[in-house]
């Protein structure tokens, strides 16, 4: 896990959700009011499944959900030889 935050969150919740779905990287969101205009990534999920399918950083404002700093990786993540490759540059 990494977060760059400093107060509570649902991380039971979020673990349930990633082991449920078999997902990699599971990451924590919020809703937000459009008038709001900061720097937070934004990002856009398929409706059915949750699936990440779209992600904007820096103000490039893609939806209201905006990324909360807080992730949870699945160990099998960094057995994968083209993850370790991209993150190695």
């Amino acid at each position: 896990m990494n977060c760059d935050i400093c107060s509570s969150f649902p991380l039971y919740s979020m673990l349930e959700f990633q082991e449920r779905k078999r997902a990699l990287l599971t990451i924590m969101t919020t809703q937000d009011s459009q008038d709001e205009n900061h720097a937070l990534g934004s990002y856009n999920k398929d409706p059915v499944t949750s699936e990440m399918i779209h992600y904007s950083e820096g103000g490039k404002r893609s939806s209201l959900c905006v990324d909360c700093g807080v992730y949870l990786l699945s160990t099998k993540l960094f057995k994968d030889e083209e993850f370790m490759r991209c993150i190695k540059g």
